[in-house]
């Protein structure tokens, strides 16, 4: 619903160049902006700018086969991308913005997928996984596995909130500030507020200029 895939053809201007540096390793950036941090532990690793990329990013991965791409005209204010898996993917839509320290974090295998024109305010963390183990008392099995994350389209996240593993965000929905996420909100449109966030208001949508 959210993703769709799209192919373009590439410029010779903008040909796709595979560094073999010792910075990068044997891991392919593409199209690299300025105040962009990269550090890479691993090889077979791709990062991806769409064009007109503005801010600032630290990006950091550590790991084989992980995928980090972030579409055109986005703006990030000052964050934070965090690989430590393999097989791992974060995947940023067109005209997407970002506050003061937003983090996007992910491991075990996990991705992170948002789309086209969402705006995060400031201090908005987006993780995949929990910071440690919980586990049965009697068997020893793991509760809580690490799980992917899906934001739709034009989603707004407000000031200070928290994305967990395993959530589900529909087109067009605004999660309120200083508010927790960490299952499937389906219905588009929609005003989720809370710790943990529940629907508080349907059909709306949102614009980013005080009409």
């Amino acid at each position: 619903m959210f993703f769709k895939r799209q192919h373009k053809k590439e410029s010779q201007k903008t040909k796709p160049q595979k560094s073999l540096s010792k910075d990068y390793g044997e891991n392919e950036v593409v199209d690299l902006p300025k105040n962009i941090r990269l550090t890479i532990e691993g090889k077979n690793n791709r990062i991806v700018f769409g064009e007109k990329f503005s801010g600032v990013l630290n990006i950091s991965i550590v790991g084989d086969n992980n995928l980090v791409q972030i579409g055109r005209e986005c703006n990030f204010k000052k964050a934070t991308i965090s690989i430590s898996t393999n097989d791992g993917k974060i995947i940023i839509g067109d005209n997407t913005t970002c506050g003061s320290n937003c983090q996007f974090r992910t491991k075990e295998g996990r991705s992170i997928r948002i789309g086209k024109d969402c705006m995060f305010s400031s201090n908005v963390h987006v993780r995949t996984y929990d910071g440690h183990s919980i586990l049965d008392a009697k068997s020893g099995e793991r509760l809580n596995s690490s799980q992917d994350i899906v934001i739709g389209n034009h989603v707004w996240i407000g000031f200070n909130s928290i994305v967990l593993k395993g959530t589900k965000i529909a087109d067009n929905c605004i999660l309120s500030a200083a508010s927790l996420v960490s299952k499937e909100y389906g219905e588009q449109g929609c005003v989720l507020a809370g710790t943990p966030a529940r629907v508080i208001r349907e059909g709306v949508t949102w614009d980013r200029k005080i009409i």
